[in-house]
């Protein structure tokens, strides 16, 4: 019925946003798992380098070690989940277009455009900040360029799942379950194969992985949305976990993958960067735990307070994650100003200083989001183009350009500024003018 609640754990009709949009008819806890995943990656980048003043230079080192943190390493990351939940919406989305009859530009043009502009608005602020540096300190400034975009690596990877979806959901459905993650995950292991044996010994190879891994989590999201472990019995999901967690000590204990999944002060190596199929097998238990999840909560929904939650932090999702790298570094800035107490060289100082620089990071995302999501609602509004010969070379401008900003940084340099340059045309091509008499 329109406008009642869906069981926790039901699968999903519609929904109209390819980052969570407020709707009806939804999947709660999909929902809610890719709220866990953002606050926890949130959380973590937050905790993960200690940045310091020795001998008047600033120097930034990971913050976490020890076994505790190594062990958080494999349950809090939910990078899979995250991208799980995405290829469930966008399962849900081709769904909705195909039995609509729209295309492929009427699916891809408003997605594409909700990702780009404030990414590009990241851009264009961020380089302005660099800007006003170099004009007093050009080194700050260079250490600044080669930073600020380090995080958009994982907007790359959410662009080309906004591209490639419906074309795998037709896959799936043409040809079963296995065979898109099969090849997926067959190519992240020969991937590994080659670089483990030393058959390939060029280090940006690895970065194949970057897609192959990535893509299966996704894919893992349409086996959700189509129930192919929901639909088993309950057994199924359990020897589906014990068999990824067996797999997964396997790798590490016998095998050459590293023991932890972000890089830690006492082990730099780690199955992150870039990313191996110890990841993609990561991805697999978490599908098996939220399947048995949504056998456990059943018919229940979340109460009236949670749900509202969901539908206001949903759409707001993709600013959060792209926002929340400058507000610490803002908050770390003028840490600089003070150096010697407001970024200590001992750790149980720097530790004991924590909840103030979280406290502050928080409330200055909170100020960000006004304007940024003024922004975006403002851009939601638009009419875009639907036309094929401008969606197509669009999306080839997005990934490109926020490709650029993560790899070479923001900043004056001539990289970065074509990455600015490609995203910028990327939204105007994609922005139609308002109809005469319309506002906004």
């Amino acid at each position: 019925m329109p406008g009642r609640p869906t069981p926790l754990g039901a699968a999903a009709r519609v929904d109209p946003s390819e980052h969570g949009g407020a709707a009806d008819g939804r999947d709660w806890l999909v929902d809610l798992a890719r709220i866990v995943a953002v606050g926890v990656v949130v959380v973590m980048h937050w905790l993960f380098l200690r940045v310091t003043v020795v001998d008047g230079a600033m120097r930034t080192d990971p913050a976490l070690s020890g076994p505790v943190v190594l062990a958080l390493t494999w349950v809090l990351m939910v990078l899979p989940l995250f991208l799980l939940a995405a290829g469930f919406a966008g399962t849900r989305l081709a769904d909705r277009h195909r039995a609509e009859g729209t295309g492929y530009p009427a699916y891809l043009a408003p997605r594409l455009l909700r990702v780009t502009s404030p990414v590009l608005v990241l851009v264009t602020v961020t380089m302005g900040v660099v800007l006003l540096v170099a004009a007093v300190d050009p080194g700050s400034a260079r250490r600044l360029t080669a930073v600020t975009g380090n995080h958009l690596w994982f907007l790359v990877v959410y662009l080309l799942c906004l591209v490639v979806a419906p074309a795998v959901v037709a896959l799936h459905d043409r040809h079963g379950w296995w065979v898109v993650p099969g090849v997926l995950l067959g190519g992240a292991l020969l991937v590994d194969l080659a670089w483990f044996s030393g058959a390939v010994g060029y280090e940006p190879a690895r970065w194949a992985n970057l897609v192959l891994v990535w893509l299966f989590c996704h894919q893992l999201g349409v086996l959700h949305a189509r129930g192919t472990l929901r639909s088993r019995s309950a057994r199924v999901p359990v020897l589906v976990l014990l068999a990824a967690v067996g797999a997964l000590l396997a790798m590490v204990v016998a095998g050459p993958y590293a023991p932890a999944n972000i890089g830690m002060a006492d082990r730099p190596t780690s199955n992150l960067t870039p990313p191996n199929a110890a990841l993609a097998l990561v991805g697999v238990a978490q599908l098996a735990v939220l399947t048995l999840l949504a056998r456990v909560v059943g018919d229940r929904v979340p109460p009236p307070a949670v749900r509202a939650a969901v539908r206001w932090l949903n759409p707001r999702l993709v600013l959060i994650y792209l926002w929340h790298v400058p507000a610490l570094g803002a908050v770390t800035f003028v840490g600089l100003l003070a150096p010697e107490v407001l970024l200590p060289a001992g750790t149980g100082a720097w530790l004991a200083l924590r909840p103030l620089y979280l406290v502050l990071a928080v409330g200055l995302l909170w100020l960000v989001m006004v304007p940024a999501g003024a922004w975006e609602l403002r851009m939601h509004r638009r009419r875009v183009s639907t036309r094929t010969a401008v969606v197509l070379p669009s999306a080839g401008l997005a990934v490109g350009g926020t490709a650029l900003a993560w790899h070479w940084g923001i900043g004056p340099a001539p990289l970065p500024l074509l990455a600015l340059a490609l995203l910028l045309s990327a939204v105007v091509l994609l922005v139609r003018p308002p109809v005469p008499g319309t506002r906004g």
